[in-house]
């Protein structure tokens, strides 16, 4: 009997923890290889066309802001322009694939930072976790691996969260500086990443409040951070300068999207709906994780009665706030504000820079279950834990849905080459919110390529730009293609709809396609 408890009691300590870290590997490595074949699978979203196409017009010659309309950072599109030289692509629908290898690698960098965020905030075990459930959220495989400004901002936005902890911790007067850096980067990735640095400033302030910081020493760290921040503003401004597109630099970043945030009245609506579409397990782990912080002041006892039933108990230790860190009192108003600053957002991908933060909260919630007591509450919540997230993991990670996206990628790609085959390099195209697959390789027609918003749009020039200029235009430069969504051409101005009407005929082959009717006889 002795010799069989010996046996097990070796096989718990040595091969069960294996067992169990294989099949965390197991896991994690799926969801990695799952990212990956939605890379090369999966139908490509309109953002990606269109940031595409700004890196092709970057390889041409032409600048952002300067020579067309764009209103996220540059940052990516001067990248994708270096990547363009050194690997020469072609201009084939293969290059948007080599494009979304390297967000993949954004993926990773936001993996590994967020595991050394959680390690640093809490524990080794809860950085792990947080990587892993990040790594597995539907939100995050379907954005994280586009072709969007969205995927560095967030890993320079965490990069940059991790060293400000590191500070938290271990003050050091240079990585202020340095923490800047990282977050000033991000900014000039997409602009939507100041939400993130903004939270931080305020939690800091909330710590004053609450006598926990010192009004001198975060003053101080604020000061050196600006410093990091302007520098690549400075740069960059200087380069523009230089350019003559330092106003259209600087406008169509700020004041732009400031003005674009409240085109959308119906944003909260757009918000719940992204919930129930996307199956949003992380807000489970935004409860579950900020609830199990503000509980770290109640203590959890077993009793275990003459008749061995058991039950649980619950004793609070403290009534303020002293039972939480610091540091993770700041983590959690840096969460909240975040949190609440994102939730204007209308996209999936307005929401990246937030889940690395609740992934680590769901993450820190499972690893205090873990350590809790043996119980068969314990057990009953580890099991809900496990079918909550098992049930998101193999809903995602399904043959249909890559097979279902590879066919909608097919069909782009089919439009693609059908436009790249039936036009010349110098053919201008026209594109109204429509198969914008087909445009990405040809110059477009006026300033204004993308609609984003028309009445902002005709707010800044002070006219409609798509009216009698775009008219002009067309006669002008007899534009070959005009791209079309299903409402077609309701969106534009009266005369401009009259004009299209008379001069284009939908295409034989893509209805979606409205073609110059000097050329429709001539096309296959």
């Amino acid at each position: 009997m002795k010799s069989k408890d010996t046996v097990r009691l070796f096989m718990m300590k040595n091969f069960v923890p294996k067992i169990g870290r294989c099949f965390f590997l197991f896991l994690f490595f799926l969801n990695l290889i799952y990212i990956v074949l939605l890379g090369f699978y999966r139908k490509f979203d309109t953002d990606e066309f269109q940031h595409a196409h700004i890196a092709w017009l970057m390889k041409e010659g032409f600048l952002i802001y300067r020579d067309f309309f764009e209103h996220h950072g540059c940052l990516l599109p001067f990248i994708y322009k270096i990547l363009w030289s050194i690997f020469g692509w072609e201009e084939t629908f293969s290059t948007l694939l080599f494009l979304r290898v390297f967000s993949f690698l954004g993926v990773l960098t936001i993996l590994f930072f967020t595991y050394q965020l959680g390690k640093t905030l809490f524990s080794p075990l809860v950085g792990k976790w947080g990587a892993f459930f990040l790594s597995g959220l539907v939100f995050f495989q379907d954005k994280a691996i586009e072709i969007r400004p969205d995927v560095w901002q967030n890993a320079w936005w965490i990069a940059g969260l991790f060293f400000f902890f590191r500070y938290f911790l271990h003050k050091n007067k240079l990585k202020p500086y340095f923490i800047g850096l990282c977050w000033g980067i991000a900014l000039f990735f997409n602009m939507k990443s100041m939400v993130g640095p903004a939270s931080v400033v305020l939690s800091l302030f909330v710590l004053v409040a609450l006598k926990k910081q010192s009004f001198r020493e975060v003053m101080s760290f604020c000061l050196c951070g600006l410093g990091g921040i302007f520098t690549p503003a400075l740069l960059l401004s200087g380069y523009f300068l230089y350019e003559g597109a330092l106003g259209s630099f600087w406008f169509y970043q700020l004041p732009y999207n400031f003005i674009l945030i409240f085109y959308h009245p119906d944003m909260f609506e757009k918000f719940a709906t992204l919930l129930k579409e996307e199956q949003s397990i992380f807000i489970c782990f935004v409860v579950l994780g900020m609830t199990s912080l503000w509980l770290r002041g109640f203590s959890w006892q077993v009793n275990v009665a003459d008749n061995k039933e058991v039950s649980w108990s619950f004793s609070f230790t403290r009534k303020d706030l002293d039972y939480i860190e610091d540091t993770h009192l700041c983590f959690f108003f840096i969460f909240a504000f975040t949190g609440g600053s994102v939730f204007l957002g209308h996209y999936s991908q307005y929401y990246l820079i937030f889940l690395p933060l609740s992934s680590i909260f769901g993450a820190y919630f499972f690893v205090r279950v873990l350590n809790a007591p043996k119980s068969t509450m314990k057990n009953i919540t580890l099991i809900f834990l496990a079918l909550l997230y098992f049930s998101e993991l193999f809903t995602n990670l399904n043959i249909g849905r890559l097979d279902g996206g590879y066919r909608n990628q097919r069909e782009q790609k089919r439009l693609f080459e059908y436009v790249m085959s039936s036009s010349s390099p110098n053919d201008k195209m026209f594109y109204t919110k429509g198969p914008v697959s087909a445009y990405i390789f040809r110059p477009h027609l006026t300033y204004y390529w993308l609609d984003v918003g028309q009445s902002v749009y005709n707010m800044v020039e002070g006219r409609e730009v798509f009216g009698d200029d775009l008219i002009k235009l067309l006669q002008e430069e007899k534009c070959l293609f005009i791209m079309v969504s299903s409402k077609g051409t309701s969106l534009l101005p009266p005369q401009t709809q009259a004009f299209i009407q008379e001069n284009y005929v939908p295409d034989k082959y893509f209805t979606s396609l409205l073609v110059h009717k000097h050329f429709s006889n001539n096309k296959r």
